[in-house]
């Protein structure tokens, strides 16, 4: 349970999280969030995390640790047209470079500037940019919003490691030159996949040699507990598939991820296989929870198809409501016997919990992240695949669930091992991969 809090003081180094946060309404940002902070605070207690993120505002929040509360706080920056705003990411920038290439002017830029001051007073940057979104698959404008804040560490000289994510695709000449100064300058860069680390070396040839593997930081994320009263636990005892439809997919009308399917007619024929030829409640999760009238919003897409099929199918199709946060997204996950999703995180959730679940993928981050615990295979590329051809997969996937449930438990084992290698390499600037 993550809340909004008075900050209060602490001690030990200063330390900026990049590219996650909590109010975004994508759970799996606010798991890469969850997950970095634990993996920071088992090897920096005393460390003081603050979000460097965009905002117009500052916020706080408590979350806890091992049963320990902590004290978070955003260091917001903006990115608007009044970039005359001292805490603009261009103007803090030109300060960097100014400070840089003029030593002399560092003490008054501090003095004059309290937001460049604070982020200099920091000691190292955390970058996890989303998991996926250094890159230009959302297009380029996404990109050097994402990029932005990394350069600015850079340009003050400050330590910047890129931890577990996706990088690439890299399509544009821009997004290709700018990757590569940033993997230059940065201490230590890790991919969540192997296939991120061969795609960067093909990219980059012996320019980067600072690329490394490590898990994706949210499989380390504990579920939420819940209590002996919980309407949920009336899931339990039966068998129960989860089904996260994502809306980023659903709404779709211009097919931008070039599917070879009609997802919403894909999703209709996953509900009958499993509803009405095999008579298996399917319970719909969502993971990205915004209800705004935004086309990303899997509460929207749930909506929909409860309206449309409920009363086809009765008590056999259920939806998840009243979920606030990723770990208590991961506590219902956890109730199901087999899953299927579109959001990468969702399937992660079922996944580090030893459920099999299928990927039903819009990029290549699904087979690369699926492979480092085993089961590449129950990653299906929406994009290859035609209508029945992934019903088939499907059909043979859930036939041999034991299976991959069998295949998850040696590669679970090697997470935690995976996350001290990390952290033990932090101070040292490489990894070998």
């Amino acid at each position: 349970m993550i809340a909004r809090v008075e900050m209060g003081r602490t001690n030990g180094s200063k330390v900026l999280l990049l590219g996650a946060g909590f109010e975004t309404g994508n759970l799996g940002v606010e798991a890469l969030a969850i997950g970095t902070i634990q993996i920071i605070q088992a090897h920096y207690p005393d460390a003081r995390i603050q979000l460097l993120e965009y905002g117009a505002t500052r916020r706080q929040y408590t979350m806890e640790i091992n049963g320990n509360p902590i004290e978070l706080a955003t260091l917001n920056i903006r990115f608007s047209k009044k970039i005359w705003q001292k805490n603009h990411i261009l103007w803090l920038m030109l300060c960097g470079i100014a400070a840089r290439l003029f030593p002399f002017l560092r003490r008054s830029i501090r003095s004059r500037n309290p937001h460049y001051r604070e982020i200099d007073d920091a000691a190292v940057g955390f970058s996890i940019a989303g998991g996926d979104s250094f890159s230009d698959i959302y297009g380029l404008e996404r990109f050097i919003y994402v990029t932005l804040p990394q350069l600015l560490l850079l340009f003050m000289k400050k330590r910047l490691i890129l931890l577990p994510q996706t990088l690439g695709p890299y399509r544009t000449r821009i997004s290709r030159v700018v990757t590569g100064y940033v993997l230059r300058k940065a201490e230590s860069v890790y991919c969540r996949d192997r296939k991120s680390i061969a795609y960067i070396a093909d990219l980059f040839g012996t320019r980067v040699r600072n690329v490394g593997f490590c898990h994706d930081v949210a499989f380390g994320l504990r579920p939420e507990k819940k209590a002996d009263g919980d309407p949920l636990n009336d899931l339990a005892g039966s068998p129960l598939v989860g089904l996260n439809v994502s809306g980023l997919l659903y709404f779709d009308r211009s097919n931008r991820f070039h599917l070879e399917c009609e997802y919403p007619r894909l999703i209709g024929r996953i509900l009958d296989y499993f509803c009405t030829n095999l008579g298996q409640r399917v319970l719909l999760m969502p993971h990205v929870i915004t209800t705004e009238e935004g086309a990303e919003s899997d509460v929207r897409a749930n909506a929909g198809l409860m309206e449309q099929y409920k009363a086809k199918y009765g008590d056999r199709l259920l939806c998840a409501s009243g979920i606030t946060s990723a770990a208590g997204a991961k506590a219902v996950i956890g109730r199901c016997d087999f899953f299927l999703g579109s959001r990468m995180h969702a399937c992660i959730g079922a996944l580090s919990q030893g459920i099999p679940a299928i990927g039903l993928a819009y990029s290549g981050k699904f087979a690369g992240l699926f492979a480092t615990v085993g089961v590449e295979s129950l990653a299906l590329d929406l994009t290859q695949l035609a209508e029945d051809q992934l019903i088939k997969r499907i059909e043979v996937c859930y036939g041999e669930r034991e299976k991959w449930r069998e295949a998850l438990k040696p590669e679970l084992a090697r997470v935690n091992e995976s996350y001290e290698g990390m952290a033990g390499k932090w101070k040292n600037g490489m990894v070998s991969a």
